[in-house]
């Protein structure tokens, strides 16, 4: 099955349990450790995961370091350590797969060659805490916000300061919790936040000059997203208003009132279709008239994502379970259940009835596609990870994780 859905699915990685198993590099836990340290012991929790670029590598943030196993073996390849007491938080590619970004507690953002393990850079201190790390479309230029309500962009072969977005932003819901989305507009000339004030605020990323706030009658955004063509943005309030705003002048260009409540919404990347969610199932509507063209799926929670080739979607349902649908007739291409532990992969073969049944050994918490589509990665709470082959059904193999994650002194 050759479907190329690039899934990087949304694992609520920071409520699984952990994971990753212990193959087979012999001196692997006594590499890079502290002065005065002789052993590592386990790996640490699991906080952030994703698969490089080229498919070839699975690459795993813990409390204590990044973990680069082979996306086909399972086997560890490589450690890129942590300093003594930085819990890495966030892991984040850029487009061509050269550079990856760690973000940990140290107020500091590291960019390494991942395949030598070598640190090729670092920006020390970018104000507060850094929160998120986004990379532009064309990888040259990453965008980082903090706690204390701004962002900067910075080069990133030279690591060189290059703007701060001028304006500040709300990072905080009324509880404190952390509530804000960013993104690039596709041709990487505008950067987007949305804020808990209801606001979208757009900045031109040459300058960091402020370019338009879009301010609809909402208190808060729930979401937003860039058309493919980047010349609308989507916004998705708490109480099911849709606003679709001009990107280049600023105006507002239509308001659509949808009786239900939510936050997720995406295009479909031919920019013909918006998708959100409305109690349990996934509208799906004309992203002109604002008019329903049908739904799908069956007690959906509020994290889907589209395909690049936009021929399907996938979401997670109310058991953690999830199922993958063709948008063309609404059939499930994957679907599971948690209470029997399996996940079922539909194979759209000529007949188009072939089934394979993948049995993990407790509930299926997670999953996600290699780049290339030939890989479904499952996670269960039983702590592990069972890779299987989506063209023959096989497991490939098996990771188990241990949590504990100190590092013994003498």
């Amino acid at each position: 099955m050759k479907k190329y859905l690039v899934l990087m699915f949304v694992f609520a990685l920071l409520a699984l349990p952990t994971f990753f198993g212990t193959t087979a590099i012999a001196d692997m836990t006594k590499r890079h450790l502290p002065e005065g340290a002789f052993a590592r012991l386990g790996k640490g929790p699991i906080n952030d995961i994703a698969y490089s670029p080229d498919g070839k590598y699975l690459v795993v943030a813990s409390d204590i370091d990044v973990w680069i196993y082979d996306a086909q073996t399972g086997i560890e390849q490589a450690l890129i350590p942590a300093e003594q007491g930085n819990v890495i938080r966030r892991i984040a590619f850029s487009p061509n797969g050269h550079t990856l970004a760690v973000i940990g507690d140290m107020r500091e953002i590291q960019l390494w060659d991942y395949k030598t393990q070598t640190l090729k850079g670092s920006i020390a201190e970018p104000g507060n805490s850094p929160t998120k790390v986004v990379f532009s479309p064309d990888g040259h230029t990453i965008a980082i916000t903090d706690i204390s309500q701004s962002a900067e962009l910075w080069d990133v072969l030279t690591m060189t300061f290059k703007c701060s977005l001028v304006g500040s932003f709300d990072t905080q819901d009324n509880e404190g919790n952390e509530y804000f989305s960013v993104a690039y507009s596709p041709d990487g000339n505008a950067f987007a936040i949305g804020s808990e004030d209801g606001t979208i605020r757009l900045w031109d990323t040459t300058t960091g000059n402020l370019k338009h706030t879009f301010i609809g009658n909402i208190t808060s955004v729930g979401s937003f997203c860039f058309s493919p063509d980047g010349k609308t943005i989507a916004t998705r309030s708490f109480t099911g208003t849709l606003w679709l705003w001009d990107t280049t002048t600023g105006r507002h260009k239509s308001t659509f009132e949808y009786d239900v409540s939510g936050k997720n919404i995406a295009y479909n990347p031919d920019g013909e279709t918006i998708a959100i969610i409305a109690y349990g199932t996934i509208l799906l509507l004309d992203a002109t008239t604002g008019e329903q063209k049908s739904k799908i799926g069956i007690g959906v929670k509020e994290t889907f994502a589209f395909s690049p080739d936009g021929t399907t979607i996938a979401a997670i349902n109310k058991n953690g379970i999830v199922q993958v649908w063709d948008m063309k007739g609404g059939v499930p291409i994957i679907y599971g259940y948690e209470e029997d532990t399996r996940v079922r992969l539909k194979v759209p073969l000529a007949t188009g009835k072939h089934i394979y049944t993948f049995e993990c050994r407790d509930s299926v918490v997670g999953i996600l596609f290699s780049p290339d589509g030939d890989t479904l990665t499952t996670v269960c709470t039983n702590n592990t990870v069972q890779v299987w082959n989506t063209e023959t059904g096989d497991l490939k193999y098996t990771l188990k994780h241990d949590s504990r994650s100190q590092k013994n002194d003498q």
